[in-house]
């Protein structure tokens, strides 16, 4: 029970005196609970054997498992950040009683990144837990958390801290994984289907500004590698830019801007 939670055998007609041994098998997402007869629990045991001196009927009981998904998304950092890592989840239910999870995440390269050891609770799921983390190992880190209540929401579980290695070069790759992730001891299960991802080190840069008038507007041009750029502009050379614009593209129209006021501009990536 329910019907769709598995399959038993062993039923049938027996001597009197006769052992009789009956099975249950879950389906994929359940778990056997128990045998019933009546209502009342008989045995906890899916492979179940007993002498028959009367007629029986037994219920094979199975629950649906409980499932949270894990993940972790690509990132990218420039050598010598230091950058704080999220650990998502899917929704954790109260009915879930999800007080304690422990896992460990690996990774291949640690001369492109390595933890440091600390972790941000602040606005995660894991706010008010008692984390306890262990960096030892290279390339591994086993994260430990007990809560104070029981765990609910979505998001962020928590997150860890790594620094990209100054020596670290564009475009160095390194892989992450969790390998292991338990809640409770066991229940509810973590999917970590998504639990792989991709560091690769990026370092924006710009070079090659070009600036040309057409009118009453400035027009600019560069290389660069970036995200995003973002464009400053003052009429010192050397002080006071402020942000004017940011554009993802690197061309970009200073818009009435060739006047009798003579100005520089100054352009980051991210």
């Amino acid at each position: 029970s329910p019907l769709n939670g598995g399959t038993t055998s062993g039923g049938g007609t027996y001597n009197y005196g006769q052992q009789c041994c009956v099975d249950a098998t879950p389906n994929t997402g359940w778990d056997f609970v128990n045998w019933t007869e009546s209502g009342t629990q008989v045995s906890t045991n899916s492979h179940y054997c007993f002498t028959v001196i009367d007629d029986r009927d037994l219920v094979a009981n199975f629950s649906e498992q409980v499932i949270i998904s894990v993940w972790i998304n690509d990132a990218t950092a420039a050598p010598g950040d230091t950058i704080l890592y999220p650990i998502y989840v899917s929704d954790i239910a109260l009915e879930f009683n999800v007080e304690a999870y422990n896992f460990t995440l690996a990774y291949d390269d640690t001369t492109v990144i390595t933890t440091t050891g600390n972790f941000e609770t602040d606005g995660t799921l894991s706010d008010g837990c008692f984390v306890d983390v262990n960096n030892t190992v290279a390339g591994e880190i086993i994260v430990g958390a007990i809560s104070f209540g029981y765990l609910s929401g979505e998001g962020v579980l928590i997150y860890l801290e790594f620094e990209v290695q100054t020596s670290a070069e564009q475009g160095d790759i390194c892989q992450l994984g969790i390998t292991e992730f338990v809640f409770n001891e066991g229940d509810p299960i973590a999917d970590l289907s998504g639990a792989e991802a991709l560091f690769t080190v990026f370092q924006p840069w710009v070079e090659n500004v070009l600036i040309w008038i057409d009118g009453i507007d400035v027009n600019l041009s560069w290389s660069g590698e970036g995200s995003l750029y973002h464009i400053y502009r003052s009429s010192n050379p050397y002080t006071d830019f402020n942000p004017i614009d940011t554009t993802s593209v690197t061309t970009y129209i200073d818009v009435g801007a060739a006047t009798e006021v003579k100005y520089f501009y100054y352009i980051t990536a991210e």
